[in-house]
């Protein structure tokens, strides 16, 4: 169970890093940076962790 309260901590911090960084128009560099350190700490594939942020995110939009 506590693997899943941190995966889940992990992708609301991916999203909130991600739109602070969209809003700020996209060339902060150290918002750059900490999104991909998130990545990293959900998965070690950052293609695997890309794709599991976008399915958080299809079922975060479809909820």
């Amino acid at each position: 169970m506590e693997y899943t309260k941190h995966r889940q901590y992990l992708l609301n911090q991916l999203i909130l890093v991600l739109g602070a960084w969209k809003a700020l128009g996209e060339n902060d560099a150290s918002l750059e940076q900490e999104f991909t350190n998130l990545l990293k700490a959900l998965h070690p594939n950052m293609q695997t962790a890309i794709s599991i942020l976008e399915k958080h995110m299809e079922m975060e939009v479809a909820a």
